[in-house]
Order: C-alpha cells, then structure tokens, then sequence
C-alpha cells in the first residue's frame, strides 16, 4: 500500500498540468481571484492554496490536484480572454 501511495504522490508532483508555483500564483492573480475564493471554489482551505503557490513539498490528494489543475486551467483561459 506504501508503494501505491509514493507512486501517486509522484505522479501528482509531475503532473504536466500544473505549472509552476509562481505561474500558478500569476494566473490566480491574472484572473483577478484571492487564495481564498480559489479554495472556496474548489473545497481546500486558503492555507493549501498557498502552500501550493509556495512550492512547498505538499502530497495533496489527487482529487484536489485535478480539481486544482482544472481550476487553473479554467483561470488562465478566463485570464487570456
């Protein structure tokens, strides 16, 4: 079960998707959003949110890393408009 779970955890860290800890942070700020309505929106606390634009070494649950990797996507292409 270790070994499912660091595999995971890795796959999360290298996940193509999510860009960045300061691109994160410019595309959040770029669609106009605070932490906190981002972790709202998606059910995460403003902390982790800020972990994350941080780059701090975090092992988020892979649901919340695919909704935090469409909330970024949904961002940029709102912010590219």
């Amino acid at each position: 079960m270790a070994r499912i779970q660091s595999a995971i955890e890795e796959a999360i860290e290298e996940r193509p998707d999510l860009p960045s800890p300061a691109y994160r942070r410019a595309i959040r700020k770029q669609a106009g959003l605070s932490q906190k309505q981002v972790a709202d929106a998606i059910g995460a606390s403003r902390e982790l949110i800020a972990k994350f634009e941080q780059g701090r070494d975090i092992r988020p649950d892979p649901t919340f890393a695919a909704k935090y990797a469409e909330a970024l996507q949904a961002m940029a292409e709102a912010g590219a408009e």
